[in-house]
C-alpha cells in the first residue's frame, strides 16, 4: 500500500439517508422525480454543512456523512426533517420523506472514502427508520440523551442481518411519527456481485421478514389490510417491475425479475401470491392511488413494485414493499449489479433467503429455492424465449422456440427450457402427428433433468390426459404438480377442466376456487374457471366471469366462445351468434369457425353454417383439421351420419373432443342419437 492510501482509523458518526418512494416516482414523473431530488439534497446538504457533517459520498438518492460527533449527527438529522416537514405542510402533493440512520463506530478512510464495521451497521440501521424518521443505535443514544428536545423510543425484537452483534435501537419520536410503527428487518447484501434474480429474491427474504413483522403484530385471524379474510399467513402481489433501461429491447429484465420473484416467493409455504397474469394487468397502471385497489383486486394485504435500469453490463434494480391499506412503505431497497459472472453465489444468496423464512416462524420452514441454470447467457435466452411467448402470437411462439433451443446449446440441462419448447411448440404446428412425439420426448427430458419440476409434471400430465388418453395416469400427474407447486394456477385450472370433464363437477369446483383466488385477474383463468362451471350447466356463472374477463382484456378469444355457448344452451341464439361473430372477428381460426357454424346452424341459418364449414375443409389446405370440430359442426346440422363418421376419425386420431361426449353440454345433439352408448363404450376401452 502506498503513503497516500495508508488507512486513516479513527471514531467517527456515520449516517445513512435515504429518500422514500422515490423511485417510484421516478417510474410516475421522472423530470417531478428529479426537481424534488435536487430540492432534498439542497436541504440536507445545507444541514451538513452547518453541523460540521462531511459528505463522503452520495448514493443516488441518498448520503452517507460523517459527523465528529454523535450530538452534531443527530442534531442534523432533527433539523433536516424539521425542515422537510415544513416544507410538505406547506405543498402537500409531493411530500418530501427521508430516512437517517446513525451510528458511531470505528471507521478506516482510505482516499476519502470511509470503511468498517461502523459504516456497515449505520448502512443496516438507516432502513430501519420510517419515513421521515431518524433511526439510530445505542451507541448513539446513550451520547444524546438529555441533550436533545425530542422523546427517543427503544425498537423490540430488532435483527439486522449480516450483523453477529446484537444491536439495539432506537427513534426520535416526532410529532408525525407514526404510533403503531412497525419493526422491520431488511437485508442488505453484501458488496459481492449477485445474480439478478438473486437480487430481487434477497427482496423476498427482507419482504419476508418485514410481512411477518406485520402480520404476526395484529393480523392473524382477521381480515387482511385490504378487508378481505386471507385464508393463509399472509398474501403479497408482485407488480411488473419497470423497465427504465433506454430501450424498450430491457424490458426481458424487468419482466423476466418479475417472475423470478413470483416464482420463488410461490415455493414459501404459508404465502399467497397471485399468478402472473393477475399482477402483469397493473402492468404500466402502478401509483400511490392504485395500492388500496389492487389490495381489493388480488385480495393481498401488501405489494411489492419495482424498477430494473439496464446501462451497459450494469444493472440497477429497485424494490419496495408497501401496505395497500394506506400506501406506506414498509421497506425498500436499491441493488447495483452487473450481468457477467453472477450465477456462482446464487444458492448462497437462496440459503439466506430461506434462513429469513425460518426466523419469520412460518409453516414451510425446509422451503428450497432452486435455481434453474447455473449459466447466465442461457438464462437471459430463456427470459427472452419467454418473453415471447407471453405475446400469445404464432411469429412470437416461433421467437420463442428458437431462443429456447439457443439456451439449451449452451445448458442442456436446462429443464424449464424444455418445457418452454412443449409450451411452444404446439403453437406452431398444427397436425398432432407432429408435434405429440417431440412435445412428449422435450417434457420427458425435463423429467429427467428435475424429476420434481412442477411444470414438467403439468406437462406430463397433459399429454397423459389429451393425447395418450391414460386417464389414471394424467391424474396422478396433475396431483404431483400441484403436491410440487400448491401456487401453480394453471395447474389447478388444467386440473379442474380434466375432473369437470370427467362429470366429477363438486372436485372441480375445489381447483376452480383455488385457481381464482391465486389468480384473479387472468382471462386465462377465468376462462378456465368458466368451462368448469359450464361442464356443470351453471350458465349464469359461465357469464359472470366472462364479464369479468373482457374487462380485462376485451380482446381474449375464448372468453367470446364460452359467452356464445352459455347463450346458446338457454336457446338464445341472437346473443350466442354475436358473442361468436365477434370472437371469429377477433380470431380466424378453427375454434371460433367452429363455434361460429354451430350457432348459425341452432339458429336455422344452414347455408351461412355449411359455408363456414366449407371454409374449413376446404380452406385448410395442408393444415390439419380436427375431426372433433367437424363432428360438432355436422351435429349442430343434423346431419349425424356425418357427425358419427367424423367421431369415427377423431377415436382413430385420439382427439379428446371424443371425451366431450360423456358430459360436455355443447355435444347435446349428437348425445340424443342411438349411436351415442356404443361411441360412449369404444372412447372408454380405448381409454386407460
Amino acid at each position: 500500500m502506498s503513503a497516500d492510501t495508508t488507512p486513516n482509523r479513527r471514531l467517527s458518526a456515520i449516517v445513512f439517508t435515504d429518500m422514500v418512494g422515490y423511485s417510484s416516482l421516478a417510474q410516475r414523473d421522472e423530470r417531478l422525480a428529479l426537481e424534488i431530488l435536487v430540492e432534498v439534497q439542497g436541504v440536507l446538504r445545507s444541514k451538513f454543512a452547518e453541523f460540521s457533517g462531511r459528505e463522503v459520498k452520495s448514493t443516488g438518492d441518498g448520503f452517507l456523512v460523517e459527523f465528529p460527533s454523535a450530538l452534531q449527527a443527530a442534531r442534523c438529522a432533527i433539523d433536516a426533517q424539521l425542515a422537510l416537514n415544513t416544507r410538505n405542510q406547506r405543498i402537500p402533493g409531493e411530500p418530501l420523506l427521508v430516512r437517517f440512520g446513525i451510528h458511531v463506530g470505528d471507521v478506516v478512510d482510505i482516499d476519502g472514502d470511509i470503511y468498517g464495521d461502523g459504516v456497515n451497521i449505520a448502512a443496516r440501521i438507516e432502513p430501519m427508520a420510517e419515513p421521515g424518521g431518524v433511526c439510530l443505535s445505542s451507541t448513539v443514544q446513550s451520547q444524546i440523551e438529555n441533550k436533545i428536545e425530542w422523546p427517543l423510543e427503544k425498537l423490540d425484537h430488532v435483527h439486522l442481518d449480516g450483523i453477529s452483534t446484537p444491536i439495539e435501537l432506537y427513534r426520535i419520536v416526532f410529532p408525525w411519527s407514526r404510533p403503531d410503527r412497525v419493526t422491520r428487518t431488511v437485508r442488505r447484501s453484501s458488496r459481492t456481485i449477485i445474480a439478478l434474480a438473486a437480487a430481487l429474491i434477497i427482496v423476498a427474504g427482507g419482504t419476508w421478514q418485514a410481512l411477518s413483522r406485520v402480520h404476526k403484530a395484529g393480523q392473524e385471524g382477521k381480515s387482511s389490510a385490504s378487508g378481505v379474510a386471507s385464508s393463509q399467513s399472509y398474501s403479497v402481489a408482485v407488480l411488473p417491475f419497470v423497465n427504465m433501461g433506454q430501450s424498450k429491447d430491457d424490458e426481458y429484465l424487468s419482466d423476466g425479475m418479475t417472475e423470478e420473484l413470483l416464482n420463488a416467493l410461490a415455493q414459501v409455504d404459508g404465502l399467497r401470491v397471485p399468478g402472473r397474469t393477475s399482477s402483469f394487468a397493473f402492468k404500466g397502471r402502478v401509483d400511490q392511488s392504485m395500492f388500496r385497489k389492487i389490495g381489493d383486486a388480488l385480495k393481498v394485504e401488501a405489494v411489492i413494485e419495482g424498477s430494473v435500469r439496464r446501462v451497459g453490463d450494469k444493472v440497477r434494480i429497485t424494490a419496495q414493499l408497501i401496505n395497500v391499506a394506506d400506501g406506506f412503505h414498509l421497506w425498500s431497497e436499491t441493488y447495483d449489479r452487473t450481468l457477467k459472472d453472477v450465477l456462482d453465489v446464487q444458492q448462497d444468496v437462496a440459503t439466506q433467503v430461506v434462513a429469513a423464512i425460518k426466523r419469520a416462524g412460518f409453516a414451510g420452514q425446509d422451503t428450497k429455492i432452486d435455481w434453474p441454470t447455473r449459466n447466465p447467457e442461457a438464462y437471459r435466452l430463456y427470459l427472452l424465449g419467454r418473453h415471447q411467448s407471453s405475446k400469445n402470437t404464432l411469429e412470437s411462439s416461433r421467437k420463442a422456440i428458437a431462443l429456447f433451443e439457443q439456451a439449451l446449446k449452451l445448458d442442456p440441462d436446462f429443464a424449464l427450457a424444455y418445457c418452454g419448447l412443449a409450451d411452444d411448440f404446439s403453437q406452431v404446428f398444427s397436425d398432432p402427428a407432429e408435434w405429440r412425439p417431440r412435445i412428449k420426448k422435450y417434457v420427458e427430458k425435463a423429467l429427467a433433468i428435475d424429476p420434481e419440476l412442477p411444470d414438467a409434471h403439468l406437462s406430463l400430465a397433459t399429454i397423459l390426459a389429451y393425447d395418450d388418453w391414460k386417464l389414471g395416469a394424467a391424474e396422478r400427474s396433475f396431483k404431483r404438480a400441484i403436491e410440487l407447486n400448491p401456487n401453480l394456477v394453471n395447474g389447478h385450472a388444467a386440473y379442474g377442466r380434466f375432473l369437470a370433464s370427467r362429470g366429477r363437477s363438486s372436485e372441480a369446483n375445489i381447483h376452480a376456487s383455488k385457481a381464482l383466488e391465486l389468480d384473479p385477474l387472468s382471462p386465462m383463468t377465468l376462462s378456465d374457471v368458466g368451462a368448469i362451471h359450464f361442464y356443470a350447466r351453471d350458465y349464469e356463472s359461465v357469464l359472470k366471469l366472462c364479464k369479468q374477463a373482457s374487462e380485462v382484456d376485451p380482446r381474449y378469444p375464448p372468453i367470446f366462445s364460452l359467452m356464445g355457448w352459455s347463450y346458446l344452451m338457454q336457446g338464445k341464439t341472437g346473443e350466442a351468434i354475436a358473442a361468436f361473430e365477434n370472437g371469429y372477428r377477433l380470431l380466424k381460426v378453427d375454434m371460433t369457425i367452429c363455434d361460429l357454424a354451430c350457432g348459425y346452424a341452432k339458429a336455422g341459418k344452414h347455408t351461412q353454417a355449411t359455408d363456414l364449414l366449407d371454409q374449413l375443409i376446404g380452406g385448410s389446405g395442408d393444415k390439419y383439421v380436427y375431426p372433433g370440430d367437424l363432428a360438432l359442426i355436422y351435429g349442430y346440422l343434423g346431419q349425424m351420419d356425418n357427425a358419427y363418421a367424423q367421431l369415427d376419425r377423431a377415436l382413430q386420431a385420439r382427439d379428446w373432443a371424443c371425451f366431450n361426449l360423456q358430459a360436455n353440454p355443447r355435444w347435446d345433439p349428437l348425445r340424443k342419437d342411438p349411436r351415442a352408448a356404443g361411441m360412449l363404450r369404444r372412447i372408454q376401452e380405448a381409454a386407460q
